[in-house]
């Protein structure tokens, strides 16, 4: 029986098989989970998964990958069997690519929101989680709307091969996206804090030269009269 055609770009079929077209070179993610057909089509999350569709995708992708696009696809280099989501953003060497994660529900300390999981043609992966990097976890919990912090956007720099998310509340962090290393990290709710940690020393410093300048005034007006 021939293999049913399968193009697929930017179909989700979650998190579990699938496929997507990258956008700015001629190549395709394809993402096989580490379960048997059968025991994916037996999960309870996966309600969305269309069974024809995950076999077709199977039948012609052997492995999680990068492939060439076409009929009869190249694997050009293989990732790890994993539970991943889309959207997939491809280097435009084709040598890396990142997935973001999706921690859109409240998890108190303890649980770990995936913020992206970074692949490399070398074979290594790197997973890199929210609660690890961004500091004041609870006090944003406490902040945010409904108590919940989440990526309210994502994006992607194929000039500087950069990957960067926003959250609501107002963190933006930018990744080498070849490494998953942090670049640069912005936090308005640290800013404050700094400041207000300074605010009684800056107060304090400016109480004492006023101070000085008061009593040297004094001085001088003595000496004057």
């Amino acid at each position: 029986m021939a293999t049913p055609p399968v193009s697929l770009a930017g179909i989700l079929i979650a998190p579990g098989t699938w496929i997507e077209q990258a956008e700015n070179v001629d190549c395709v993610v394809v993402h096989i989970p580490p379960v048997s057909l059968e025991e994916e089509l037996r999960d309870q999350d996966s309600i969305n998964v269309e069974p024809t569709l995950c076999r077709a995708i199977r039948e012609k992708y052997p492995q999680s990958g990068l492939y060439t696009s076409g009929d009869s696809p190249t694997l050009l280099w293989a990732f790890p069997a994993l539970w991943l989501d889309h959207p997939a953003y491809v280097a435009d060497d084709r040598a890396s690519v990142v997935l973001p994660g999706d921690f859109t529900k409240l998890e108190w300390p303890g649980c770990y929101r995936e913020i992206a999981t970074f692949l490399s043609s070398s074979g290594e992966y790197h997973t890199v989680y929210y609660d690890d990097i961004a500091p004041h976890l609870w006090l944003k919990q406490v902040l945010a709307e409904d108590h919940t912090i989440r990526v309210t956007s994502t994006e992607y720099d194929y000039q500087y091969q950069e990957f960067s998310i926003r959250t609501n509340v107002g963190e933006t962090i930018t990744f080498d996206a070849a490494t998953g290393q942090v670049k640069q990290y912005r936090d308005p709710i640290r800013s404050t804090l700094f400041v207000l940690a300074w605010l009684p020393a800056l107060v304090l410093v400016f109480w004492i030269a006023r101070r000085r300048v008061l009593s040297r005034r004094a001085v001088s007006s003595s000496r004057g009269d």
